[in-house]
């Protein structure tokens, strides 16, 4: 295979994926909206976790959610809770409780071989928790090439106190003396903190987030590749320090763990030439969102201690009928088992550590099947399936999609329209017995043009329409906490992209534009008087992102992520009316320069300057929860050294 570096932009636009059909197509020809980052571009613009990958893609958005965690929002929607499908080496981390996914310092860059995000619906493959989009992660481990890489950073802030420090190694080794047996593995642990800056709650009440958030990392991967078997291990270890809880503060910072374990392993057995038998066995435990203080005025809030275990079988046949007709099909079964572990200090339920209709576990059943053709013609590429999902809670979910796609040349175009849905969650259904899975529809076009060689722009338009979305709130008809079902919700907009590659650099612009208006029916989500925004999430976003060559081992990256305005509420200590401020545009500059000395090149050091203009950085709460803005981190500088054999 050809180094990344020799690599051509119409190398790596006709670069192979599976991620949305579970069948190798290019990004140019796979039915999806596709954007993938390298390792090459990981590297040279300094990202250092998943998060700041995912900020240059177009369509996504951070806020905040409660208890200090920072979650996704996609196309002006809240993906938080189990709307983004988060893939790491296919291992599934949305947690199982309340479907969400945590950002900021999680998921450490340095381990990353590329990342593949499909900016649009992915349920038909990947069920319930890719309605919006689905981020799918490979690590270095994973990738099944030799290497052996170990590296440390430590950044630090304007008042010369550490921003996040983390260490890493890593390994990966084809056995040729075993017939191809490919091992791997890597860990890395990091500490860090949200912010430096004051934090006000609803009622005015203020705290320093400098000695009171804190963020720590332990990621730990393991594979085995051998004539198509695959096994594949991860221990992922998150924890926030917060203590801006659900926006009233607490006395002192409580520690949130998101401990996970995730294993898988599947066989490729080749039964006949372009006959393709997969059985497939995955196995998750998680604990999310774990507070064990004793303290009362912590344990009193936020006690919590359930774990959820979720087990997977799955069967996929895929055959070549034809040259250019394909035919996956493939069964699922799902077993979900939660159970709460410590009631509370006194051992009493206290804090949120509540029982389920006053058992202590619950149990659910999940079957899935579905069946997808491609077929590759003279005239227009095509792509359909289907996938029906019966809950043994909840019922039966049924979505179809299809799309058309088409490259002359230089030149591609797609058309898709795909149903999709989001599934309740344990804790979703624990708290209304007759919550039902929200179900969307999405229509999708993209045109792209590859110019000289060197300069790709592509377009695409979507619309996005969201029945029955399921709401955090209180239930209309008791008054009491719950998730509900609410009537509608959705955005349209558009998205483009620039790319530009040439022998001493590459790089890209991207611009976002979503509306609201006219879809929008959550009282919770709006902005009073506008139509066009929802709460939290920014209608226009700018991204700029470029590398350049100096020569002599040297190479400058720079990425610049702006946000239009956003609308949030801010902290109302004098109980006036209760209405969203609008937040100023936000942008966010980073530049980095690396050095990897001619002569010693398995060593790089890089110097780093994140929010270089040292702009105040907010995470809106993207609902109406009471939670004022979550602030990010002041101008860092940050040094780190790594090597690579």
């Amino acid at each position: 295979m050809a180094s990344i570096d020799s690599l051509t932009l119409e190398d790596i636009l006709n670069t192979k994926t599976q991620v949305t059909t579970a069948t190798e197509k290019t990004v140019r020809d796979s039915p999806g909206v596709i954007t993938v980052i390298t390792r090459e571009e990981i590297e040279a613009f300094g990202a250092r976790d998943l998060q700041e990958i995912l900020e240059l893609v177009p369509g996504f958005a951070f806020g905040a959610d409660v208890q200090g965690a920072v979650g996704v929002g996609f196309r002006g929607m809240w993906g938080h809770e189990g709307k983004v499908l988060l893939l790491v080496d296919d291992h599934e981390l949305n947690e199982t409780l309340y479907l969400t996914t945590q950002f900021g310092q999680h998921i450490p860059a340095d381990d990353i071989e590329r990342v593949e995000v499909v900016r649009g619906p992915g349920s038909v493959i990947y069920g319930g928790y890719a309605e919006l989009a689905v981020v799918n992660v490979v690590t270095r481990s994973a990738a099944g090439k030799d290497f052996a890489t170990g590296k440390g950073r430590y950044d630090a802030t304007r008042s010369a106190t550490y921003s996040r420090r983390g260490l890493g190694i890593g390994f990966g080794r084809v056995v040729t003396e075993a017939g191809g047996l490919y091992v791997g593995a890597s860990v890395a642990i990091g500490q860090g903190r949200r912010s430096i800056d004051g934090y006000a709650d609803a009622a005015g009440a203020r705290y320093d987030l400098k000695e009171n958030s804190g963020l720590g990392t332990a990621l730990i991967t393991g594979d085995l590749k051998w004539k198509g078997v695959s096994v594949g291990l991860m221990y992922d270890g998150y924890r926030v320090d917060d203590r801006s809880a659900f926006g009233e503060n607490l006395p002192m910072a409580a520690s949130n763990g998101f401990g996970a374990f995730h294993g898988h392993a599947k066989w490729e057995i080749e039964l006949a030439q372009g006959l393709k038998l997969t059985p497939q066995i995955k196995y998750k435990r998680q604990n999310p969102w774990q507070v064990l203080s004793e303290d009362p005025a912590v344990a009193g809030a936020l006690f919590y201690d359930k774990t959820a275990e979720r087990l997977t079988g799955g069967l996929r046949l895929s055959w070549d009928i034809l040259d250019g007709l394909n035919l996956l099909a493939g069964v699922e079964g799902q077993y979900d088992h939660a159970f709460i572990g410590v009631k509370g200090p006194a051992g009493e339920y206290t804090g949120l550590n509540w029982p389920w209709n006053d058992r202590d576990t619950v149990e659910y059943g999940n079957f899935a099947g579905y069946l997808q053709v491609l077929w590759d013609n003279w005239l227009v590429n095509v792509s359909a399936g289907a996938r029906v999902e019966a809950h043994s809670a909840y019922g039966l979910s049924v979505v179809p999609r299809i799309g058309l796609t088409k490259v002359v040349g230089d030149f591609h175009a797609k058309a898709l329209y795909s149903r999709a849905f989001k599934a309740p969650g344990i804790e979703n259904i624990g708290l209304n017995a007759d919550i039902k899975p929200e179900e969307g529809q999405i229509a999708e076009l993209e045109v792209g043009y590859l110019i000289a060689k060197t300069v790709s722009v592509t377009v695409n338009g979507y619309y996005m329409s969201i029945d029955r979305p399921i709401v955090y709130g209180s239930d209309p008809a008791t008054g009491e906490e719950s998730y509900y079902n609410e009537l509608k919700t959705g955005s349209k907009g558009l998205e483009a992209e620039v790319k530009v590659r040439h022998k001493r650099g590459f790089g890209s612009v991207t611009y976002s534009l979503y509306s609201a208006a006219g879809m929008n029916s959550v009282a919770s989500y709006a902005v009073p008087a506008l139509q066009a925004p929802l709460l939290g999430l920014p209608n226009h976003k700018l991204t700029l992102a470029g590398s350049v060559d100096l020569g002599w081992g040297l190479r400058a990256g720079t990425t610049l992520v702006v946000l239009g305005p956003r609308w949030a509420y801010l902290s109302n200590p004098e109980g006036q009316e209760h209405l969203p401020v609008e937040l100023p545009w936000q942008a966010n500059w980073n530049l980095r320069l690396s050095w990897r000395p001619p002569d010693y090149k398995f060593v790089v050091v890089g110097l780093t300057a994140h929010n270089l203009l040292d702009t105040r950085i907010l995470y809106p709460q993207p609902y109406d929860g009471g939670h004022p803005p979550l602030p990010g981190m002041a101008r860092e500088i940050g040094l780190d050294l790594s090597w690579e054999m």
